[in-house]
């Protein structure tokens, strides 16, 4: 036995190396540009997660550690509030070229239509997008025209982020089967919740894309070109750009992408296939199936970070720069909400605050951009 747990560490030690020399190489490819580019990129809007305080005070009475997990303890479909707090600090700052700071929102279409899943005795999926969902939560009623405001003074711009956040073939599978966890939260409106009795196994159903076979393939592939779709009606545009929901998709999802006339995919280093979630390491420029991949390589995410501090931030766009590469930022709509808690919001856009006037005092010719405006630089 001692041999075995041997053997384990040391495969353990040579799949971290292997990881991290395939980072190194890929972050060598990455598109090199003469300009000093930052791109915040946030996902999660529209999408409900956890739907009230109340909600929230509730499931920790039934025994759930909601106060243990980030996102049970802080995210929640945004208020107006929250973006007009969100707004009032990013038209505080310009960079050269008059821009303000602007965050690509990276919105989910729809969400469950819980009351009709319930009468059709979970036997048939149904959704409303994301407008329907505003209009039942009153704190949320004029989201979707101060967005658009948004759009206009050049601060946001929303793009695909898929049709839901959780895989909807398992989660209804596991509704018809009467899943304890997953009823519970079912009855409080929410997508899912991690296990009761095990915490730290998170909720089993984000992974929206995630197919198992030919037929599940299908279903995510549809739901893709249902999402751009639903996104073009709700926006009046085509998205340019989409992200993955936990950075798992594969070349099947790539090619429905690229007929609806996506150009560039937005993730992490590592693409993981919705097939087996086996990894495909990326970099910045890199084309496939007529699609260009983003990388994100910095990190705005205080919600979900122990004593986060702005200055990690600086140093990491100051090292990206450095390497002439172009500075993506990823930021979860986690981190600007207060619907279950308001000092969530008001800490994390303090911080916010504090990294653009560092950013800006350090460097002047920085620029700001979308992720769509990007593409043209990648190209």
């Amino acid at each position: 036995m001692e041999g075995g747990y041997r053997i384990m560490g040391v495969k353990s030690i040579c799949s971290r190396v292997y990881n991290r020399a395939c980072s190194i190489i890929n972050e060598q490819r990455d598109k090199k540009v003469m300009r000093r580019i930052v791109v915040i990129e946030s996902d999660d809007w529209g999408s409900i997660r956890v739907p009230s305080r109340n909600v929230y005070d509730a499931l920790m009475a039934e025994g759930y550690a909601m106060d243990k997990r980030p996102y049970e303890r802080y995210d929640c479909l945004e208020t107006d509030e929250d973006v007009k707090a969100l707004s009032d600090v990013l038209l505080k700052y310009k960079d050269k070229n008059g821009r303000h700071p602007v965050l690509t929102l990276n919105y989910l279409s729809a969400n469950p239509d819980f009351r009709k899943i319930k009468e059709k005795g979970y036997t048939e999926y149904i959704y409303e997008d994301v407008c329907n969902t505003y209009s039942r939560f009153p704190q949320s009623t004029n989201v979707i025209q101060m967005v658009k405001d948004g759009i206009e003074q050049g601060i946001f711009m929303p793009q695909c982020h898929g049709r839901e956040h959780f895989n909807v073939t398992d989660w209804l599978n596991a509704l018809r089967k009467g899943d304890k966890d997953v009823m519970t939260a079912f009855g409080y409106g929410m997508c899912g919740i991690f296990p009761k009795v095990d915490p730290a196994k998170g909720n089993q159903y984000m992974v929206a894309l995630k197919s198992h076979d030919d037929e599940s393939q299908k279903y995510v592939c549809d739901v893709v070109a249902q999402s751009l779709a639903i996104f073009r009606n709700i926006w009046g545009y085509a998205s340019r750009s989409f992200i993955a929901p936990c950075y798992t998709w594969n070349d099947k999802i790539e090619n429905v992408l690229y007929n609806n006339g996506v150009e560039l995919i937005q993730g992490v280093r590592v693409r993981r296939s919705s097939c087996n979630l086996s990894k495909k390491y990326l970099y910045a420029g890199e084309k496939n199936n007529g699609l260009i991949y983003g990388v994100r390589n910095c990190f705005f995410e205080p919600a979900t970070t122990t004593n986060y501090s702005t200055d990690k931030l600086i140093n990491e766009v100051g090292n990206v720069f450095k390497n002439k590469h172009i500075a993506v930022i990823s930021s979860h709509r986690i981190n600007y909400v207060g619907g279950i808690d308001i000092n969530n919001r008001i800490k994390n856009l303090k911080l916010l605050d504090e990294f653009l006037s560092a950013l800006l005092m350090k460097y002047p010719d920085v620029e700001f951009m979308s992720s769509d405006q990007l593409i043209d630089v990648l190209k």
